[in-house]
């Protein structure tokens, strides 16, 4: 029990937020000795997860309903874990904004910041703590965004088929445009006088957002008053424009030059604030890097196949006789290269867990030292939250584009939360801010508040509630108009 004197964490948790904005809303595995015990808990988790899906679909249509749609064939595409990875973020934005609507900001506050003993829950570790934290998701975004966006281009460069770079630009821009013209959600919107004034209103705001320089009150941030948490598609829709001048900008530049610009570009972004910018740039680096990383090992491939002379009969292994040495210390440069990787994936998740300076980022163990490093510019902007943030994204997606660590975004789950990311991305705020509030509240007056476990309870009840029919809609929107 903490002293009478301070504050209790069951009243700082109960209280509820009056407002619901919130500003931050492959390889293939070379041989059988890739495979770990990591592929192990990942199939099994993923056969676990498969069953009780078919077994649940079997009883239902038992029932009578049919409306199933087949499973997620295994017949993956060499960027899905991009997918996985886009489809895990829109998921933690979800529980983001349902953490932001119904605690208050103490729940995104850092492990062990404040010195009033307060700050150490579970969800609050480094790490654990992106399960609801915003910007971390946004970042991710961002960076796959220009990955994805860059892939076809890059892959084209690089195979030296330059003729038909500019048509895979072209419907990459139709594409984007067509996804940009989906229309927002419903949240709390401004109330007109009578139904025409009122769609009339809606209509200048599906405007606004599909526009993407769309500013309010000076900000370069437009929030759509029908739903806030759609802030990020105009500045998606701006930045990818943005890349598809960079991508043909460098259409023509060697691949050296093209990469030292490529890095000099998002550095110069980076260093100006324009944060957004900075990981769409990125995303196309890391698209570029890939291929680089695919033309080298295919020219070192050759020292570990057997050849044959047709001439002469003669048959070598080079694993065993030609090149031992060479083989050894490839074989010992890999496993140090997949703890190199291991290691950089976990410090790319702490750094993307860095809390926001408002709860108390300077005063987190373990983050002090990254929050006074936070150029002053970034400081003079604004922008405090969005330095380190940023860069853990793009290292998260250039430790995690190296194999092994693929297949954990690779999974029937995180393949399924990849292809209905944008729908749940869209339905879940007019979902929360209607039913979700509604059953908070019965919750709330069922449970009651007065100790944080009640409170907890209530929580637990309302989205027990509301996390399935976001995610029924979800389905749904995803499989019928997307």
């Amino acid at each position: 029990m903490y002293d009478g004197e301070k504050e209790s964490t069951a009243e700082l948790f109960r209280q509820t937020r009056s407002n619901s904005s919130s500003d931050c809303s492959s390889y293939a595995y070379d041989d059988d000795s890739e495979k770990g015990i990591l592929d192990k808990l990942i199939s099994s988790s993923s056969s676990s997860f498969s069953h009780v899906v078919s077994s649940l679909k079997q009883r239902i249509q038992l029932a009578g309903y049919t409306g199933f749609p087949p499973l997620l064939e295994r017949e993956l595409h060499p960027t899905a874990w991009l997918d996985g990875v886009r489809g895990t973020a829109a998921l933690f934005v979800v529980f983001h904004h349902t953490a932001h609507a119904w605690f208050t900001e103490r729940a995104f506050a850092g492990y062990g910041s404040g010195g009033d003993g307060l700050n150490k829950h579970l969800i609050q570790l480094p790490i654990i703590r992106l399960i609801i934290s915003g910007y971390p998701q946004v970042a991710l975004f961002f960076v796959v965004s220009g990955y994805a966006i860059s892939y076809k281009p890059m892959q084209l460069l690089h195979g030296g088929r330059s003729a038909e770079f500019l048509d895979s630009l072209g419907i990459a821009i139709i594409t984007w445009m067509d996804w940009f013209r989906k229309g927002p959600g419903m949240c709390e919107p401004p109330h007109a006088n009578n139904l025409f004034e009122q769609i009339y209103n809606w209509g200048v705001e599906s405007i606004n957002l599909a526009e993407p320089f769309a500013t309010r009150d000076g900000v370069a941030r437009y929030g759509p008053p029908y739903d806030p948490n759609l802030w990020t598609l105009p500045i998606e829709f701006r930045d990818s424009m943005i890349l598809f001048g960079t991508l043909l900008g460098m259409c023509k530049v060697g691949t050296n030059i093209r990469t030292t610009l490529t890095v000099s570009v998002a550095t110069y972004c980076l260093h100006k604030t324009h944060w957004d910018i900075m990981l769409f740039v990125s995303g196309m680096l890391m698209a570029d890097l890939r291929f680089h990383r695919l033309a080298a090992s295919s020219q070192t491939a050759p020292l570990s196949a057997p050849y044959d002379c047709n001439c002469c009969g003669y048959h070598s292994h080079a694993s065993s006789s030609v090149f031992p040495s060479v083989l050894d210390v490839t074989t010992t440069m890999h496993k140090y290269r997949r703890i190199v990787t291991t290691a950089g994936f976990i410090f790319s998740l702490w750094l993307l867990g860095m809390p926001e300076f408002a709860p108390g980022a300077a005063e987190t163990p373990g983050f002090r030292t990254f929050a006074y490093y936070v150029p002053t510019n970034h400081h003079q902007a604004g922008k405090v939250d969005l330095y380190w943030i940023p860069l853990g994204a793009v290292l998260l997606v250039f430790f995690v584009d190296h194999v092994f660590l693929q297949r954990v975004f690779e999974t029937r789950l995180a393949q399924y939360l990849g292809k209905i990311n944008f729908s749940l991305y869209m339905v879940h705020g007019p979902i929360l801010y209607t039913l979700g509030w509604a059953m908070h509240a019965r919750t709330v007056a069922y449970f009651g508040q007065d100790t944080e476990r009640r409170y907890g309870m209530a929580a637990v009840g309302a989205y027990s509630v509301t996390f399935p029919v976001v995610l029924w809609v979800a389905d749904w929107c995803g499989g019928s108009w997307m």
